[in-house]
């Protein structure tokens, strides 16, 4: 059974752009069930809800559905970019929330393409779009204009251009020069249309990603809160080394020409999960893998790059990590 966590910045046809080019379509030729988290085009009724909603409610309510649906199962997951850097938190604290409740921990194994973790000035690569967003973001005028219809794709695009000048116009380029060419424009078109199909971010959600994910850092600097049903646990820090004890394996897919997600950031499976310090590249044995490729942020066009992604996932999620048994609460927090 396989979970699919979706970006909020982007539609979730990433997972599936075209007969040949579809991550759905590789995996479940490859035998699994899937379900995908659609988070749809929000309308105005969605601008008040928080990133707890996205980042919390969203995926306990399915993953509850799932595991009722498929008792006993296995649930491995697999997240893109935002998807993954708020997913990765979630999973923390459903840990925790194990360690109270003594409930089985279903999921063992998580994919992570192009996911970043780290947001600071230094070796993480995201100080151009933090320069940025310092210079010219306003959050007043951003809640001011935004507030009742939550922020357009365009407006996100504006960072895109910012830190990589012209990033349209290469793109555009690429897929008019190549278009003499039999077969080219049906086989980049899906991809091009997704580009230009972006959805609205719900305006609070979008505020508290800006600031509190982005700019303090604060998933990485351990301050970063989620709500709970265990009340000692609701609306405190997520202590993200519950991956550690959960005995959690991570899969990195990171792009060397990656400037949404740089590699500096892109580094869960090296410090949380099943960590083997000895060789962090490509492990065996139920530990953490990571795959560093000379890619860009969205590798999935490419139908070579995916068969080879596809083959190194599912080699990654038969290898399954040993059962997890939490040990008491209390004894963990002393």
């Amino acid at each position: 059974v396989l979970y699919m966590a979706s970006p909020m910045i982007n539609r979730c046809e990433i997972y599936d752009l075209a007969p040949g080019k579809s991550v759905v379509e590789g995996m479940l030729a490859m035998g699994y069930t899937i379900y995908m988290v659609d988070h749809g085009n929000p309308e105005s009724d969605q601008n008040e809800l928080g990133l707890e909603y996205y980042g919390k409610t969203i995926h306990d309510k399915y993953l509850n559905m799932i595991e009722e649906m498929h008792p006993g199962k296995i649930v491995e997951v697999m997240a893109y970019c935002m998807g993954g850097t708020m997913f990765i938190p979630y999973l923390a604290r459903r840990i925790e929330e194990v360690e109270y409740t003594g409930k089985p921990l279903m999921v063992r194994q998580v994919v992570l393409l192009t996911t970043p973790i780290v947001f600071d000035d230094g070796d993480s690569g995201h100080k151009p779009m933090r320069d940025l967003i310092r210079e010219q973001y306003d959050s007043f005028l951003m809640s001011t204009v935004f507030d009742s219809s939550n922020v357009p794709p365009q407006t996100i695009e504006v960072g895109m251009h910012g830190i990589q000048p012209g990033v349209a116009f290469s793109v555009s380029e690429g897929f008019y020069a190549r278009a003499n060419f039999p077969g080219a424009v049906k086989d980049a078109a899906p991809f091009l249309h997704w580009l230009n199909s972006g959805t609205r971010f719900p305006a609070k959600a979008h505020r508290q990603w800006i600031k509190t994910v982005f700019m303090d850092n604060s998933i990485w600097e351990g301050t970063y809160c989620l709500p709970s049903s265990v009340p000692e646990l609701d609306g405190k820090p997520v202590d993200l080394n519950a991956l550690n004890r959960g005995q959690v394996a991570i899969f990195d897919y990171r792009g060397q020409r990656d400037v949404i997600a740089p590699v500096g950031s892109c580094i869960t499976s090296e410090h949380f999960g099943r960590v083997n310090r000895t060789n962090k590249q490509v492990t065996r044995g139920g530990l953490n893998r990571t795959i560093e490729k000379n890619v860009g942020h969205i590798f999935v066009v490419s139908k070579k790059l995916l068969s080879e992604f596809l083959e190194i996932v599912d080699s990654f999620m038969r290898d399954e990590p040993p059962a997890y048994e939490p040990k008491v609460a209390k004894k963990i927090r002393e």
